[in-house]
């Protein structure tokens, strides 16, 4: 029997508030997630903890930001899921691609992938619905629905207005 998609979010815990958000809507979206804040308790040994739940995850989500950027868990938390062979999501939170790829220890960590702005989150959570919805050993490409934008896509209103409500809510401003 497949084990239920779940996700590790991979953040510093400066942007907890953020994290806490994006875990609300990826529980929302029926998808499974780890959180620090949330599974660990006193006392548990974190590394491994981390040794344990990244195997049980199918995903990692990196939130990439000023300050998991200087973090010392956030690499080791990407070398645990690559090594496990799981989905990695970049998302980023007031950071460029160019900011990652320019900082020291990130080079060539996550350069190589596609990176999402948190502004587009909306877009991560259809993306992360229909991994899920995947058998997980399928190696299948899908073809996007014709009705979906490209990831390049400005957002339509409804999105632009989804994404403000989310921003406004975390007391954040885009750039």
């Amino acid at each position: 029997m497949a084990r239920p998609y779940s996700v590790f979010i991979s953040h510093s815990s400066r942007d907890l508030k953020v994290a806490r958000f994006i875990s609300g809507q990826i529980e929302l979206a029926r998808v499974g997630y780890f959180l620090d804040d949330v599974h660990l308790r006193a006392g548990d040994k974190f590394r491994q903890v981390i040794r344990e739940t990244i195997p049980k995850c199918q995903e990692i989500l990196l939130l990439l930001s000023a300050s998991s950027l200087t973090s010392h868990w956030l690499p080791y938390e990407l070398g645990a899921a690559e090594q496990g062979g799981l989905h990695i999501s970049p998302i980023l939170l007031g950071v460029t691609s160019d900011d990652v790829a320019r900082h020291p220890g990130w080079l060539g960590l996550v350069s190589d992938r596609t990176m999402l702005p948190f502004e587009r989150f909306p877009l991560y959570l259809q993306q992360l619905r229909e991994r899920a919805a995947m058998p997980q050993d399928s190696k299948v490409i899908r073809t996007p629905p014709a009705d979906r934008p490209p990831p390049d896509a400005p957002p339509t209103r409804e999105l632009q207005r989804e994404i403000e409500l989310a921003l406004q809510r975390l007391r954040l401003r885009s750039p």
